[in-house]
């Protein structure tokens, strides 16, 4: 993947591009980390608990963890 662009309409997600696929999403989970000393991590989120606890679980499934 090289680009993701998200579409906003006000504060609500409408749909996600990933390098020219367009799919609808009604929330996203940003997860970045920042190669800083001391090390951290960014955390953007849309969405409701319920979108978003799926999100955090088919992460965790997809990890191999």
């Amino acid at each position: 993947m090289k680009e993701v662009t998200l579409h906003l309409d006000g504060t609500h997600p409408i749909d996600v591009h990933c390098d020219g696929d367009t799919r609808p999403c009604n929330g996203f989970l940003l997860i970045a980390n920042v190669p800083a000393d001391p090390p951290g991590c960014v955390m953007l989120n849309y969405g409701n608990s319920s979108s978003t606890g799926n999100m955090v679980m088919t992460l965790f499934q997809r990890s191999g963890a």
